[in-house]
């Protein structure tokens, strides 16, 4: 698996049926086109971005219609499970505890062949087992990686591409494994358009068509390097490269890849885990380490299962468009379900300086996303985001308002109530926002098409693909969301107008005493630092100006770079996404400079070069803490929170049967 073996693969650079010449030439014209569609920004109209998704679907399905005959062949996997088995324990993998079956509910999955207690380990899986960029960098695909600055941003894709090439080399040290993964899934990238048409009214449409779009023009790109670029001239694919087996190796990628730290622990990589990727969902918290002494992975039981139980594990706190979009398959009773809704404050509003200044001391920006999650207004969950209350009530402060909570020592007392469901700021300003709230989402609600009884109608239907199924499944799901949160708005402002008294004022009842007490807790500011400083509030780590002109000035400088959403037109929704890439995060890299390094390249060859898009894909990037026993959390941070996050999973599944949550699950034919 080391770089001993690039030298000993290199001969392996043609497979069976390679393009002619006419055919790479017919191509190419198509793969510019692709470039030329998918390069420019997408519409920010609805209907427009449908016409541009169907213009690039023309165009791949016109290179899907001349790659016929070339595409990978596809292995019966019921087949081969037995010889992976035997694969993983020759090196190291202890087996007595699983095996893999075929379950009747949610397709391959894991079964205990004994009973396993809570919290005991049951599979610990080795490194050198794992497709990771390191092994990548190391096989034959190692040194186009090396050279190319775009695959050095995108590391999932950088697996993609070395999944591809392992499964076109012979006698490849991870055929075993590769031989068991599905032939195909039931991402949105497997959509037809019909599928696609069902999700009308959810954000995840867009997200879908994004999805398709990025994966198009990396195809594109990479069809383009193959051909000219001096170190993909051993590659096994590169006569014989389509969009099919692109798609396949993006996809199990997506659906199958976790974060594990590198070997010094001081970063995380990418990689696929053979046979614990076949794990299927199930609420319940994250069970899977890391251990760095042992290099190995280690997954511990999420509850008590007996012999023969199937075995899940908790792939992480993701929305059910999240599930959808990178692992296919929308589970039951998705307790993290939620939808986004999109608000900002337009630079037009004459106090605009001085909300977002407020916005900014409690963490907030002017133009933000929020979450309505599952449950809202029932027992489970209760109110709504804290910080979107605080969001609200601060768009519906008046200018005297705002100055209470801007300057002067009640400013410390004042601004850390806006998110407490508990202090409203006073009767007119509570009514005004879930009023607002109400109206707002009943405006999201109106954009899903007919009714909710008409989508449980087509769900008991047999005319409905698994995939359109799914779809359905989503928008309803969202719809009640939505509905429950529209209910809740209207019970808040039906109690805020009958028991908020007219008169009461929160500014009025921070009195001297409340002050005091305040600041026995928090600490008491010198009067002098007020008058020259402002106060540093010790619980939220914001500076508190002591006049205006000094609110103004501490307004954040990128405000100004801010795309305006303002509360006087019907705010955007999007589906709230953690940090999940299919390729790289953009907080940790330079992409100005990545456009610049596709720029240059571009001025290198014949044609121009494409600069790739960042694809959302199923990995929640991580954050690793040293634990105790020296093991690293696998999987995904949230505000500084270690979730170790596994799987996209829903690859594979079967057809007209009521998944809950499936990875490996068999698709329908």
């Amino acid at each position: 698996m080391g770089k001993k073996n690039r030298k000993a693969r290199a001969s392996a650079t043609e497979t069976e049926g390679s393009f002619t010449k006419t055919q790479k030439r017919d191509m190419m014209v198509l793969v510019h086109q692709l470039l030329d569609k998918c390069r420019r920004p997408p519409s920010t109209s609805a209907g427009k971005l449908w016409e541009e998704h169907m213009e690039i679907r023309e165009i791949v399905e016109k290179l899907r219609k001349m790659q016929e005959g070339f595409t990978l062949n596809h292995y019966n996997r019921a087949d081969h499970f037995k010889g992976f088995m035997t694969w993983v324990e020759q090196h190291g993998v202890d087996t007595s505890n699983v095996e893999v079956y075929n379950f009747p509910e949610t397709g391959y999955g894991l079964r205990a062949t004994k009973d396993i207690p809570m919290d005991s380990p049951f599979l610990t899986v080795p490194r050198k087992l794992m497709m990771t960029v390191a092994s990548a960098k190391d096989s034959i695909i190692g040194p186009f990686v090396e050279q190319d600055q775009i695959l050095q941003a995108m590391p999932n894709v950088v697996i993609a591409l070395h999944l591809l090439c392992e499964r076109l080399l012979p006698s490849a040290f991870w055929e075993p494994y590769i031989k068991i993964l599905p032939d195909c899934f039931s991402t949105p990238l497997y959509f037809t358009t019909e599928d696609m048409k069902e999700l009308k009214g959810s954000p995840a449409l867009n997200d879908a068509m994004s999805q398709y779009r990025n994966i198009a023009r990396q195809y594109a790109y990479f069809f383009k390097e193959f051909q000219t670029s001096s170190e993909a001239m051993k590659l096994p694919m590169k006569n014989s490269f389509c969009f099919d087996d692109y798609r396949w190796a993006v996809s199990a990628v997506m659906t199958r890849q976790n974060q594990i730290p590198t070997p010094d622990g001081e970063q995380v990589t990418n990689a696929l885990i053979p046979l614990w990727d076949m794990s299927n969902h199930s609420n319940g918290q994250i069970t899977t380490d890391f251990n760095l002494k042992k290099n190995s992975s280690e997954c511990y039981a999420l509850r008590n299962f007996s012999k023969a139980d199937q075995i899940f594990i908790f792939y992480g706190r993701r929305s059910n468009a999240e599930f959808l979009l990178h692992s296919g398959f929308i589970p039951s009773d998705n307790q993290s379900d939620r939808i986004g809704i999109k608000l900002g404050i337009s630079k037009n509003d004459s106090l605009y300086v001085m909300k977002a200044e407020m916005l900014a001391r409690v963490g907030l920006m002017p133009s933000r996303g929020f979450a309505l999650h599952v449950g809202t207004g029932t027992e489970r969950f209760g109110g709504i985001d804290p910080d979107l209350l605080a969001f609200l009530r601060i768009f519906h402060l008046n200018e005297d308002e705002l100055k209470a909570r801007l300057v002067g020592k009640k400013a410390r007392v004042l601004l850390p109530k806006l998110g407490h469901c508990d202090s409203p700021v006073n009767k007119d300003n509570e009514v005004k926002v879930w009023t607002f709230l109400e109206n707002r989402v009943n405006l999201l609600l109106k954009a899903y098409p007919g009714t909710m009884q008409d989508d449980a109608d087509k769900l008991k239907s047999d005319k409905l693909s698994f995939n359109q199924k799914e779809a359905v499944k989503l928008r309803m799901n969202e719809r009640i969301i939505l509905e429950n949160t529209v209910n809740y708005a209207k019970k808040q402002k039906v109690a805020a107008e009958t028991n908020i008294k007219e008169d009461y004022s929160l500014d009025a009842e921070v009195d001297e005493t409340m002050l005091s007490e305040f600041n026995q807790v928090h600490g008491d500011p010198l009067d002098a630092m007020l008058a020259q400083n402002g106060c540093t509030d010790t619980c939220c780590d914001h500076q508190y100006p002591v006049s205006l002109e000094q609110a103004r000035k501490a307004v954040p400088q990128n405000i100004s770079d801010i795309s305006d959403i303002s509360l006087a037109q019907p705010a955007t929704i999007e589906t709230v996404h953690s940090n999940v890439y299919m390729g790289t995060d953009p907080r940790n890299v330079n992409t100005e400079q990545i456009k610049n390094n596709m720029d240059n390249k571009e001025n290198e060859c014949e044609k121009p070069k494409d600069n790739l898009e960042h694809t959302k894909g199923a990995v929640v990037l991580t954050e690793v803490k040293q634990e105790k026993n020296d093991s690293k959390k696998v999987g995904s941070v949230s505000n500084g929170v270690v979730k170790c996050d596994t799987l996209g999973n829903g690859s594979d599944i079967k057809h007209g049967s009521d998944i809950k949550n499936g990875n490996d699950i068999k698709s329908p034919t």
